[in-house]
């Protein structure tokens, strides 16, 4: 690990990222959660947001589950606590609180 460190060390990532480009190796830069979640692809495909009464702008991780014929979508906001019981109960044939 310390030669490979060392050796890493002495050009940029552009850099080895061409080089590793051009020499047809398989690689991939390893990235923080700042990075990854700042990337553009990331953002439009992995990414959703919503306007949470408390909470604000809120954003979540869309499902990874991809279907061709029935795509998986976030279709609402998760629930403050409470807030669907009567429509849950009034689905089950059951009487509010």
């Amino acid at each position: 690990d310390a030669i490979i460190a060392a050796v890493i060390a002495t050009r940029t990532l552009a850099d080895w990222l061409e080089r590793f480009g051009r020499a047809d190796v398989l690689f991939a830069p390893v990235r923080d959660f700042d990075q990854v979640f700042s990337d553009p692809l990331v953002r439009e495909t992995m990414v959703a947001a919503f306007d949470h009464p408390i909470a604000g702008r809120v954003e979540v991780l869309k499902t990874p589950i991809r279907l061709s014929e029935n795509p998986l979508t976030i279709q609402r906001r998760p629930p403050l606590l409470g807030e669907h019981t009567d429509e849950v109960l009034g689905a089950a044939g059951l009487p509010a609180p």
